[in-house]
């Protein structure tokens, strides 16, 4: 136990002497910063003046007698020349091209689904508010797992501030319907309700970059928040960002949970009402999770199909003793696969 807590304490201290978790804001808009100037990149190489700027420069660097010019058809090409390289528009390429290699990282991936909950409700072509495996065991009614302390709703938890949405767990007695591996779906009283939010029946991603950012408000160490993904049981399972007692980054592909790739995030690193940016790099090989563009963890990947994109929360393992309600925060979702060679 001693040498664990070592273990743990040496993490903690070298994570904070190399400089800590990058604030969210900066490093959101070094992000978009840098995207924005790839995009004007992009959209200057392949600009007339560019290509005539290709043109002359291919002009120039051949020597006059090998051109076949005269000197006053050269000296006109090189005055061109040279009150085109001080235009704007190419200086500001040749700007831009020193960021050529912070540009790779931008080129090598393209979105193929992203929502920001700028609506003003969630938009039902992308998610659903039901326990994802209810589509197929009771179609249209939600549940919430036996061993949990609230009852899900099917969106009564889930509120779109034309913003963001946001997932609330809160003291309000209820019935509905809880799933035991014992005795199956079973009726049920609950002093708790809850929300999920989940892309099952509308999306699934095997392998790729997942990306959310998100807040969130935790009352009691009995509350959880939780941005994960599934296959449609419980298992196989990835945890983006689970956060209760511990701060959780893991993936499970048995059924014993035998495969826990990362527990426990050093408790405090994370603050409430605060967003973060976390971010999953899911390949054949390997899983690497970041929070605001920290890698924070990577482990061999032991999980090969499909899965839906889910946040929710909930009470697990007691009764919250401080005021609720407690809420989780999306402000946007995204994924992205690489590029293909002929996509670059």
């Amino acid at each position: 136990m001693k040498k664990f807590m070592a273990y743990n304490l040496l993490k903690r201290l070298r994570f904070f002497l190399s400089g800590g978790l990058p604030g969210t804001s900066r490093y959101e808009k070094k992000q978009l910063q840098l995207q924005q100037n790839f995009e004007r990149y992009q959209v200057l190489a392949q600009s007339e003046k560019m290509q005539r700027y290709n043109e002359l420069a291919a002009q120039v660097a051949t020597p006059r007698k090998q051109s076949g010019l005269s000197k006053k058809e050269w000296k006109q090409i090189k005055q061109d020349f040279s009150t085109l390289q001080k235009s704007q528009e190419i200086s500001q390429f040749f700007k831009l091209q020193k960021q050529s290699k912070n540009f790779k990282e931008i080129a090598a991936w393209k979105e193929v689904f992203f929502d920001n909950f700028n609506a003003p409700a969630l938009d039902a072509s992308k998610w659903v508010t039901r326990c994802p495996t209810a589509t197929e065991a009771l179609p249209h009614i939600t549940y919430t797992q036996a061993e949990e302390c609230h009852l899900f709703t099917d969106g009564n938890n889930v509120q779109s501030t034309g913003e963001t949405v946001q997932v609330l767990t809160q003291k309000e007695p209820t019935t509905g319907i809880v799933f035991s591996k014992e005795l199956g779906f079973i009726p049920a009283e609950r002093n708790f309700t809850s929300g999920i939010v989940n892309t099952d029946e509308k999306y699934r991603v095997q392998y790729g970059k997942i990306e959310a950012k998100i807040k969130f408000q935790s009352t009691s160490k009995y509350v959880f928040h939780a941005v994960w993904m599934a296959a449609g049981g419980q298992l196989p399972h990835i945890n983006l960002l689970r956060i209760g007692q511990n701060i959780e980054m893991s993936s499970f592909a048995k059924s014993d949970r035998g495969t826990l790739q990362y527990v426990d995030l050093w408790g405090k690193i994370l603050r409430q009402n605060t967003f973060y940016i976390i971010q999953l790099l899911w390949n054949e090989d390997k899983i690497t999770w970041s929070i605001n563009g920290r890698p924070m963890f990577s482990a061999p990947n032991t999980i090969h199909q499909p899965l839906f994109l889910s946040f929710s929360s909930g009470i697990l393992g007691g009764e919250p003793r401080t005021e609720l309600p407690s809420t989780l925060t999306v402000d946007w979702v995204k994924v992205s696969q690489p590029q293909t060679p002929q996509e670059h």
